[in-house]
């Protein structure tokens, strides 16, 4: 989390998801005094700049979790009241940014020097604060490097730098956390592979030999050569990543997972090949990929996806939500028309927990986005707004309850 005893100057990723929960807790009316003091605080700060609040707003606009069930509309004649009321105490530049607030669900009004944070006379239906025994963190930065020799190399703690000489390629760990190969020999006939692997709560960034970009997300893996030899670069993943291919018109990109294929020359796509989940799926972003299974192929467009599975075959989403495919890569979860299970099989590869249902798994569907930069409790509120109860226990167990 960032530091929040200062103000907002700069709103980047962190400090927008965090204003989210703040208003979230206050528009529940779940928040601690100390919640409600930050954000005072923020909104009340004269020295962000306008458009860093525009920017914000927008984002918060879009926050399906922070929005859904509230009427904006119907705030508005209140809104325009304390507008009214207040022009002469805050200002034209506080009233424009009372406004922008408003417009997102939060009423500020400056009365006296001081910030007062207005409710709407409905409220969403009350949820039961969850029993929290222990909160878990985000995932980050983590990934095992095994060279072709058998040694592992743990990258989140290894120093910057050479990490080893893989055949004609150096193997290094940049200052941002990537792991980059390089070729330093002429000789690049010998091809020896390399696997990365994340853990649970961990995702990396890997640049391939020939250039390709890589991002691999939580419990994953991909095997690779140190130096792509032939007329076809193959590799070879587990879990979901996403991939920013290297154009080389004589070598065709292949990706390999379980028995499909995935070919290409030079494009940007998203696997999601998870073994627990009912299918795997292929997004493209841009160029054409062609995805094959056994005797059935489909090319896919910008913008469609490929399904594949053991019951259904190949199929073809011809206008697929690209955006969610590849919201973990951008820092969110994305969950569209989700049941219970599926929100968590996601969170619990970012946070690393086991999950166990008391009784029956509550029926309901869950739509919207939230940062992945949030603690497991913070993400959970957001889906207790469904009445899901839940408690964290000790040994990372999430319990839901009825």
């Amino acid at each position: 989390m960032p530091c929040l005893d200062h103000p907002y100057r700069t709103m980047n990723r962190e400090t927008s998801e965090r204003l989210q929960y703040l208003l979230l807790q206050w528009l529940e009316g779940r928040e601690t005094p100390g919640e409600a003091e930050e954000l005072s605080q923020a909104l009340a700060d004269a020295s962000v700049p306008d458009e860093d609040w525009d920017n914000l707003q927008e984002e918060l606009m879009a926050a399906e979790p922070l929005m859904a069930g509230y009427d904006v509309a119907a705030w508005q004649p209140v809104i325009e009241g304390l507008i009214r009321r207040n022009r002469a105490a805050a200002g034209p530049v506080r009233v424009r940014r009372m406004r922008r607030w408003m417009a997102a669900a939060a009423v500020l009004v400056l009365l006296a020097g001081g910030v007062w944070l207005l409710r709407p006379g409905t409220k969403p239906p009350t949820v039961v604060a969850p029993a929290v025994v222990h909160d878990l963190l985000p995932g980050g930065n983590k990934a095992t490097l095994t060279l072709a020799n058998g040694q592992r190399i743990v990258l989140d703690s290894a120093a910057n730098g050479l990490l080893a000489q893989q055949g004609a390629s150096r193997v290094q760990k940049t200052a941002n956390g990537r792991l980059t190969y390089s070729f330093t020999a002429s000789d690049r006939t010998v091809v020896v592979y390399n696997t990365l692997t994340t853990p649970r709560g961990g995702e990396y960034q890997l640049r391939l030999p020939d250039g390709t970009q890589v991002w691999l997300n939580a419990a994953s893996s991909i095997t690779y050569p140190t130096v792509f030899t032939g007329g076809e670069r193959k590799i070879t993943i587990t879990g979901e990543a996403y991939f920013e291919v290297a154009s080389v018109a004589s070598q065709p990109f292949i990706v390999e997972v379980g028995g499909e294929e995935i070919r290409v020359l030079g494009t940007a796509f998203n696997v999601n090949a998870y073994t627990d989940e009912a299918a795997n799926t292929t997004t493209l972003l841009q160029g054409k990929v062609e995805v094959k299974e056994g005797e059935q192929r489909v090319v896919l467009l910008p913008g469609q996806q490929a399904q594949v599975s053991g019951i259904n075959g190949v199929r073809l989403l011809k206008h697929a939500d690209t955006a969610a495919a590849v919201a973990w890569k951008n820092g969110r979860f994305a969950f569209e028309d989700a049941e219970l299970p599926a929100v968590m099989r996601q969170l619990a590869r970012w946070y690393d927990f086991d999950v166990r249902y008391d009784g029956p798994v509550p029926a309901g569907h869950f739509d919207g986005k939230i940062g992945k930069t949030l603690t497991l409790d913070q993400v959970l509120r957001v889906l207790t707004r469904t009445r899901v109860h839940y408690s964290i226990g000790p040994g990372r167990r999430l319990t839901i309850q009825p």
